[in-house]
């Protein structure tokens, strides 16, 4: 069997909170920034050249999406996008009732190595480009929309003296 690194990421608007399981034995969670940057650090931190990794982080909103994508678009690394609504009956099934941004990474990381162990590891499949060219766009029209709003707001607020 090919050695495997599995990895939990607690994923925020502003960082990534890492636990890696490797050899089977959890290492001290790690934080990155969840920017570009971070996530390009991540991924040289993760080493998959050296070994196939298995992630497991949860959908949270729209924070998880890039990650996700970058992760999933490098070679030899799986990622799995688990419903927040799962992760926590798994935690409540462990009687877990601690819960910090380490304790959720170490969580996901423990439910990747159960899901391969059983052979339930499903790998979570990126859009095409279209659609994440499309999804950008569709932020930008929401963005500039608001600035017209803003706009009009401000026009409105020094010409009705």
């Amino acid at each position: 069997m090919t050695k495997q690194t599995y990895v939990g990421i607690d994923v925020g608007a502003s960082e990534l909170v890492v636990v890696i399981i490797r050899n089977g034995k959890p290492g001290k969670a790690k934080t990155f920034s969840n920017t570009p940057e971070g996530r390009n650090a991540l991924i040289k931190y993760l080493n998959p050249k050296k070994r196939k990794v298995r992630v497991c982080l949860e959908a949270t909103g729209t924070y998880h999406f890039d990650i996700a994508v970058e992760l999933s678009n490098t070679n030899n690394i799986e990622v799995m996008v688990m419903n927040p609504k799962a992760v926590k009956n798994f935690a409540m099934a462990l009687l877990q009732r601690n819960k910090t941004d380490a304790i959720d990474a170490q969580l996901l990381a423990d439910i990747a190595s159960m899901l391969d162990f059983k052979e339930q590891f499903i790998a979570w499949q990126p859009p095409t480009k279209e659609v994440i060219d499309l999804r950008s766009a569709g932020r930008r029209l929401n963005e500039l929309t608001r600035q017209k709003a803003t706009a009009k707001n401000q026009l409105h607020a020094v010409t009705s003296y």
